[in-house]
C-alpha cells in the first residue's frame, strides 16, 4: 500500500510539473508575441515636447528663375536649358557650375510674402505677433524652404518650391491662428500653380505624396479673388508607436524630409544645386553633380515620389503619425484687393492621442508564472 501510494504522489508531482511547464510555456509564447493594446488619451497641445502643433506647406510650382540674371546671359544659357540640366537632359559642361541656383531663382518668403501674423494665448491672455517683411523683424519670419525640386510641367521643365511653418514647443502656449499674406500684384504676374498640404512637423516631402492637397491656385488670377482662403484644423489624431513592437519604429526621427534628402544625396554621391542650401547638415563636403547623377536623382526618386518612396524601407520608420482634418471656410475678414491671403484656425487645444503599449509585460509573466507555481506548490 505504501508502495502504491509513492507511486500516486509521484505521478501527481509529474502531473503538476507538466501543467506547469506547460503553463510558463503558453505565458512565454504570449509575451514573445509581444502584441500591443492601445490607450487613448486626449492631450494639450505644448503640454510637453512631443506635444507640438501640426504645420502647413504652401507650394508653388512655376518658373522661378530671374531670365535677367547675369548668370544666364554671361553663359548664354536660358533658364530652361538649365531647368533640363538639373534633370539630367543636358550633357556636362562647365558652364553650369558657374551658376548658383539660389541666386538665379526666386525667394518666395522674400519676394513675395508681404506679412505673416501668430495668434496665440497662454490661458488668460491673448497675443499677436506681425512679421512684416518691410519692417526689421523680416528675418525673423517663422517660414524657412522645405522642399524645392524639378518637376516636369506640362512637357516643360518647371520647379517645385515649398514653404513651411516653423513650429516648435513652447510650453502651455495655445495657439489660435496663423495669417500669411502674400502680394498679389507680384503673384498675378507669374503663373505659380499653388498647393496647400497641412501635416506633421517634419513630413514636408512626405505630405506631398500622402496628404491629399487642400487647394490648387493659378496666381495669374489672384487678384480675382474676392475672398481669402481660411482652415479650421481640427480632430487631431497623433498616433506612437512602440520602437519596440513587432515592427520597429525610429521614435527620435522627428524630420523625415531631412533624413531622406540626406540620403539620396549620398546614395548618389553629389549634391544637386536645388538641395545646395540643405547640405549643409551633411558630415561630408559631397561634389556638385554631373548629368548622369541629376538624371538618377530625377528619374529614380523626385519624378516617382508621388507614387512611392523608393528609399521608404532602407531606414526605420518614425514612431509617430498625425492624421487631421482641416475644413475650408469662408474668411471673416474683409478682402483687401493688393493681398492674397491664407488664414490658418486651430479649433481646439487638445488633440486625441493613441498610445500603443507592450500588452504582455515581463511583469505580467512573472506575475503569471509565478501565481501559478504558488498555486501548485505542494
Amino acid at each position: 500500500m505504501k508502495v502504491f501510494k509513492n507511486k500516486l504522489f509521484v505521478i501527481f508531482l509529474l502531473i503538476c510539473f507538466g501543467l506547469t511547464c506547460y503553463e510558463t510555456y503558453i505565458q512565454l509564447s504570449e509575451y514573445v508575441r509581444n502584441e500591443d493594446n492601445a490607450f487613448i488619451e486626449y492631450r494639450n497641445f505644448n503640454l510637453e515636447e512631443k506635444d507640438t502643433y501640426p504645420t502647413f506647406t504652401i507650394c508653388f510650382l512655376g518658373d522661378f528663375f530671374n531670365n535677367d540674371h547675369q548668370s544666364f546671359t554671361t553663359n548664354n544659357i536660358t533658364p530652361a536649358t538649365y531647368g533640363w540640366f538639373l534633370m539630367g537632359y543636358e550633357d556636362d559642361d562647365p558652364k553650369y557650375d558657374q551658376i548658383l541656383y539660389d541666386d538665379v531663382s526666386l525667394n518666395i518668403v522674400h519676394e513675395y510674402v508681404s506679412r505673416f501674423d501668430s495668434a496665440f494665448s497662454n490661458g488668460s491672455d491673448f497675443y499677436r505677433i506681425s512679421y512684416d517683411t518691410e519692417n526689421k523683424n523680416r528675418n525673423e519670419i517663422p517660414l524657412s524652404i522645405t522642399i524645392q525640386q524639378p518637376i516636369i510641367h506640362h512637357g516643360q521643365p518647371s520647379f517645385l518650391r515649398c514653404i513651411s511653418k516653423n513650429v516648435s514647443y513652447q510650453r502651455n502656449i495655445i495657439q489660435t491662428a496663423d495669417g500669411m499674406w502674400f502680394n498679389a500684384k507680384l503673384l498675378s504676374q507669374k503663373e505659380f500653380e499653388v498647393r496647400l498640404y497641412i501635416h506633421q512637423i517634419g513630413q514636408a516631402m512626405q505630405a506631398l505624396r500622402t496628404t491629399p492637397r487642400l487647394e490648387i491656385t493659378d496666381t495669374s488670377e489672384v487678384l480675382e479673388i474676392n475672398q481669402e482662403y481660411e482652415y479650421s484644423i481640427d480632430r487631431v489624431e497623433v498616433l506612437r508607436k512602440r520602437h519596440d513592437g513587432k515592427i520597429r519604429c525610429d521614435e527620435n526621427l522627428l524630420d523625415e524630409t531631412k533624413l531622406v534628402r540626406n540620403m539620396i544625396m549620398r546614395k548618389v554621391g553629389c549634391i544637386p544645386a536645388y538641395w545646395q542650401i540643405f547640405a549643409g547638415d551633411l558630415p561630408q563636403k559631397l561634389p556638385k553633380c554631373k548629368k548622369n547623377q541629376y538624371e538618377k536623382i530625377f528619374m529614380k526618386y523626385l519624378s516617382k515620389w508621388t507614387f512611392s518612396n523608393p528609399l521608404e524601407s532602407m531606414y526605420t520608420q518614425p514612431c509617430l503619425t498625425m492624421t487631421l482634418s482641416a475644413i475650408h471656410r469662408e474668411g471673416n475678414i474683409e478682402k483687401v484687393k493688393s493681398v492674397f491671403e491664407f488664414v490658418f484656425r486651430y479649433d481646439q487645444k487638445y488633440y486625441k492621442a493613441i498610445i500603443n503599449k507592450r500588452a504582455y509585460t515581463s511583469g505580467s509573466l512573472l506575475g503569471q508564472v509565478g501565481g501559478y507555481v504558488g498555486k501548485n506548490k505542494i
